[in-house]
């Protein structure tokens, strides 16, 4: 079941926004339209501070890009948010509304999610790209997907890419609604979008990893090393976060692994471990050897590392294993029936969908 669909009109008509009076103007111009697909883009890929740096908003015949990086004021931007009866359509939401409250104090009080939505109707491939191809016939190009999304001016090419995900959810969303609605699981998806709603407008205090310097290869450091690598670790984020540059763009994992490994003491010994750069090396060569030093002199005794997770499940009787395996055998039986009242899902999907 493929839907008729063509965003060619909303992407050659669709605005950009850069200041506030426009924000205002277009939320005005759409203040009677009761479903609204929205997208954000982040260059959190390439930055330390992940923001906002774009807002991709469809509705009924229009569609607009909001450049949060020039509109100041989203005083209207809020006011519109307000209105309960209006639904907010998105893909996988919980970063783009986390996004919205934190950085422009956008909250939204309903929305519909077409990745809860296509679980729920058993589709077995969730990306927006693989529901978009198998509804509308269109596959999303995806090679823009780590771009870097704070870059002007924006390309054609940039604009296309991001309004064509808020432009598709309006004619998904549509076609979901009515399998739920076939299938008698509208309300399944009700609940859980009010519930995953419920949970992202509570305030949750993320709890600082003490063990973040444990990256990927720290497995095969000592302690001393792990010392090191900590120190280090430590000067990394500092740089990182004070250049608003991503960590492996300033140093890369291994490369902190290996420094870690091979304790250089000279800038010489520094440069020979592959991944420093010069331009690295004479700006901040000096630091990660202070940092190798403090690492050297650490009291192993105390340093913490993060404990090793430990099996402690005893092993189940006869009788519990036979229960464990009967009560598995049911609950794939369930599933299995309730995949066969699928509606509308007769092609068999690739196994790169």
């Amino acid at each position: 079941m493929i839907k008729r669909f063509d965003p060619s009109f909303l992407l050659k008509n669709a605005r950009l926004i850069e200041n506030s009076h426009e924000l205002g103007r277009f939320l005005n111009e759409i203040s009677d339209r009761k479903l609204i697909g929205v997208d954000t883009e982040s260059a959190g890929f390439y930055k330390y501070h992940q923001g906002l740096n774009l807002i991709q908003i469809a509705a009924e015949n229009c569609a607009a890009i909001i450049d949060p990086q020039a509109v100041k004021d989203f005083s209207s931007f809020q006011n519109f948010a307000k209105d309960p009866s209006r639904e907010w359509i998105f893909h996988g939401g919980d970063f783009d509304i986390r996004m919205l409250t934190q950085e422009i104090n956008v909250q939204i009080s309903k929305f519909f999610d077409t990745r809860i939505a296509a679980e729920l109707i058993g589709f077995d491939s969730l990306g927006l790209s693989s529901i978009s191809e198998h509804f509308l016939g269109i596959r999303m190009d995806k090679k823009l997907q780590r771009c870097d999304w704070s870059r002007r001016p924006l390309t054609t090419e940039m604009k296309h890419y991001a309004l064509l995900d808020a432009i598709s959810l309006l004619s998904i969303r549509d076609i979901l609604y009515d399998e739920l609605l076939k299938m008698g699981r509208l309300d399944w998806a009700l609940e859980e979008f009010s519930f995953a709603l419920k949970n992202l407008n509570e305030h949750h205090d993320r709890e600082e990893n003490l063990f973040a310097f444990q990256i990927k290869g720290a497995g095969s450091l000592n302690k001393r090393s792990l010392a090191i690598l900590k120190e280090i670790w430590v000067v990394r984020e500092a740089i990182s976060k004070e250049n608003d540059r991503a960590p492996f763009m300033v140093l890369g994992n291994s490369t902190l692994i290996e420094i870690s490994r091979q304790i250089p003491k000279t800038l010489s010994r520094l440069s020979s471990i592959k991944g420093v750069g010069k331009s690295f090396l004479s700006g901040y060569g000096d630091l990660i050897l202070d940092a190798v030093k403090k690492g050297c002199s650490v009291d192993l005794f105390k340093f913490q590392t993060k404990p090793r997770k430990r099996e402690n499940r005893r092993s189940l009787s006869a009788f519990e294993g036979e229960l464990l395996k009967l009560l598995r055998q049911t609950r794939d039986s369930i599933a299995q029936n309730l995949n066969k009242r699928r509606v509308g899902f007769s092609r068999k999907r690739s196994p790169t969908d």
